[in-house]
């Protein structure tokens, strides 16, 4: 029974001394973004490019109506999904917002 209890202490040591060291000591490398304004038509929206490898990326489309109003619209999806998803989806919101209202946002 001496020796089990020397060798439970023993192990519970060196077992809180492995999970006190940290695995490394590089810091997160930042990730740098650009943003690019484009306009086709009567539709703006920015497109954010930063670190490829991100999992997920943001849009903003800004749609205007006969009424004088706009609404901007955000759009976050994965990064292999392509630009006209996301423009699709935030047509799709506009137009149902668009017809909630009687034709003005």
């Amino acid at each position: 029974m001496k020796r089990l209890s020397i060798a439970l202490l023993c192990s519970f040591v060196a077992i809180g001394a492995y999970a006190g060291t940290p695995a490394s000591k590089e810091t997160p490398k930042a990730t740098k973004a650009a943003a690019t304004k484009v306009s086709e038509g009567k539709t703006k929206f920015i497109v954010i490019k930063g670190d490829e490898s991100a999992f997920r990326r943001q849009m903003a489309f800004t749609f205007y109506d006969n009424c004088g109003g706009s609404l901007t619209v955000y759009v976050s999806g994965g990064n292999a999904m392509p630009n006209s998803e996301f423009q699709q989806t935030a047509y799709n919101y506009a137009c149902g917002y668009a017809n909630a209202g009687g034709g003005c946002f």
